[in-house]
């Protein structure tokens, strides 16, 4: 679950538990705060925006994370991409 810092434009990751101080109900409020239909959270000491700023699906982190435990070759990852058909 990533949000996006609306001053730095950092892209915070807290599937890990984050680098935030605070707790979960904190990061989803930022975190369904879609940039053009809703404002900025304003929550643990900033402003923020859902992760789809950065990144328009975030996979990275759930493959990241598969492979702390798994080799790359049991890692399957199906996906509806709604944008560019590939990922840098």
């Amino acid at each position: 679950m990533g949000i996006t810092d609306v001053l730095s434009g950092a892209f915070v990751d807290n599937v890990s538990g984050g680098t935030l101080d605070t707790n979960l109900a904190d990061v989803l409020y930022a975190s369904f705060s879609y940039a053009g239909f809703f404002p900025p959270a304003e929550s643990m000491g900033g402003t923020w925006f859902d992760g789809s700023v950065i990144w328009d699906l975030d996979v990275f982190s759930a493959v990241n994370k598969c492979l702390e435990t798994h080799a790359q070759e049991d890692v399957v990852v199906d996906i509806l991409l709604t944008s560019a058909k590939t990922l840098k």
